[in-house]
Parts: C-alpha cells; structure tokens; sequence
C-alpha cells in the first residue's frame, strides 16, 4: 500500500463492502488538497452551491495535525467542515458528530478514530488523504461508506 498504486484485497472474509465503488487515483503529496479542492468545488456546482447538499464525506488523514489543516483548508473555501482527531476534546468530538448526523456539515475530516465503533450510517463517499498503513485500516475506513446505500 505504501508504494504500489493498486491495492488488492486477498483475505474474501476481510473486505470492503459490495455497495462501495472504489477509486484510486495516486496524486502526488503537494497535489493532495488541490483535486479534493476541486472535487468539492465540482460537487458545489452540481448543487447549485448549497453546501449542505454536497455528498456526506469522511475525509481520512494519518495525523491530527494534517486533519486539521485539512478541515482549515476547505472552510477557508467554504466548505462545511469539521475537523474529528484525538486531539480534540470528547465533547468536541461527540459535537462534530452530532453536526455531522444533523446534516449541519456535510463533510468531517478525521483521524483513524472515526475509522471503527462510530455509528453513522450515512456516509457517501469516503477519501482517504493518507493511505493507511496496513489493508485492515484501509477496509475499516472504506466501510464507512456503503453501510446503507451504495458509496
């Protein structure tokens, strides 16, 4: 996962749901945040910039810190987002999910935290802005997405 740019999956009894459809698009470090940039920026237009239309997104970094410049980053550019890390406080954290679920904010960048054990359903697509580090994470996080309805 580190190197190559095709992950495959051999384990059939650790997989990604059969409701995800998977990209991968292998972008260099500098270019990360300039094409999910873009990707919200053609998702406003799709929605006539109502942002709170933009498909539900968990957007996974390794890092807190990388979260949350992530998250500064795209509400600079008027994206609803809040940042979810473990260098937030429990009742911030429980806040952003509560936003994320209200549909008060359509977008939660977030660390490996929000990858197992949170019930939120209604993922649409799901980016991961780090690769993880093993496939278990990686199928973990892509689950997020496609629990209900196709991601």
């Amino acid at each position: 996962m580190r190197y190559g740019k095709t992950v495959s999956i051999k384990n059939k009894s650790v997989a990604p749901s059969k409701k995800c459809i998977q990209e991968f698009v292998l972008i260099e470090k500098f270019g990360k945040f300039r094409r999910i940039f873009a990707y919200f920026k053609s998702e406003l237009a799709k929605v006539g910039n109502n942002a709170k239309l933009l498909p539900r997104t968990f957007i996974f970094c390794q890092k807190s810190l990388t979260c949350e410049k992530v998250a500064i980053g795209l509400e600079q550019a008027g994206i609803p987002v809040i940042p979810l890390s473990g260098i937030r406080a429990q009742n911030l954290r429980e806040e952003a999910i509560r936003e994320f679920r209200d549909n008060n904010v359509s977008v939660l960048t977030v660390t490996d935290i929000a990858s197992r054990g949170i019930d939120i359903k209604d993922v649409d697509v799901v980016i991961n802005f780090d690769m993880p580090l093993n496939y278990t994470t990686y199928v973990h996080r892509v689950g997020r997405a496609g629990r209900i309805r196709n991601g």
